[in-house]
């Protein structure tokens, strides 16, 4: 309809790319026990893949058996999930 247009605006997008995957330096077998350990910038770890809220230290397992975490990080823009996988051994 006439007299319905606004003036017109000038909008600036900016489209970054995702970071890439963090660099997992976790342990595959320790004894004892483990803290998942990641390079990269503001690691932010999971428990699933579909959990919402991540926590920004990684996870420790004082039990034996596999153990399996997740971990993105974040530059702007967050990373896909990485799976980290890793089995607590028996301690001596």
């Amino acid at each position: 309809p006439e007299g319905c247009t606004s003036e017109k605006a000038f909008l600036h997008i900016i489209v970054k790319d995702l970071p890439g995957f963090p660099f997992n330096t976790t342990p595959p077998s320790p004894r004892g026990s483990i803290t998942f350990s990641a390079e990269g910038k503001d690691l932010i770890w999971y428990s699933s893949m579909s959990t919402k809220n991540g926590q920004t230290y990684p996870p420790t397992f004082t039990t034996n058996g596999k153990k399996r975490y997740y971990v993105t990080q974040t530059d702007g823009c967050e990373s896909e999930r990485l799976l980290i996988e890793s089995e607590v051994l028996p301690a001596f």
